[in-house]
């Protein structure tokens, strides 16, 4: 279901990043792919198969709309010389998370239990989410690209490094 939802969201993300702009699109799907993490504990509760499926559907979707509007800004923002590094660190870290979550995870898990670990996780997820969206808009401008501040990073199609010296 996962994977049916991500190739969804990369047939539309396009149109869907060019309808809502960068800022939006992350502020709207970031969230709602992490708060669709609640649904993993909820689903110990009631109708497991059915939540567990709506859960993937939502978050196959979202992540993957975030994912894209996310590395799009990020190529906007970051200075051409500079986006190996950043894309590299990115990737460093993400990789890295996951044998530090799963400690971490397996840890909480034996002092709350997996529903009460699962549920504070997501709620974490969602807050960082927030967070994370509230500098985007900062940086953004109200088309959902870059801003003209200096103090923001170059805008799209603006020199930078040797190309700014060049010119």
């Amino acid at each position: 279901m996962n994977s049916a939802a991500a190739l969804a969201a990369v047939a539309t993300a396009r149109r869907v990043v060019g309808r809502f702009g960068l800022d939006r699109s992350i502020a709207l799907f970031a969230p709602v792919a992490a708060g669709s993490l609640l649904l993993i504990p909820a689903a110990s509760l009631a109708a497991p198969l059915l939540l567990f499926v709506v859960y993937e559907l939502i978050f196959g979707y979202c992540a993957t709309v975030w994912s894209v509007a996310s590395a799009s800004l990020q190529q906007q923002l970051v200075p051409a010389e500079r986006l190996g590094r950043v894309i590299a660190f990115s990737r460093t870290v993400s990789i890295l998370a996951v044998p530090v979550g799963a400690l971490v995870g397996g840890v909480a898990a034996d002092v709350w239990g997996l529903p009460g670990t699962l549920t504070g996780f997501a709620l974490v997820a969602l807050a960082g989410t927030a967070t994370v969206t509230g500098r985007i808009r900062r940086r953004t401008g109200p088309d959902g690209g870059p801003t003209g501040d200096p103090a923001a990073g170059p805008v799209a199609g603006e020199p930078t490094g040797d190309q700014a010296a060049k010119h």
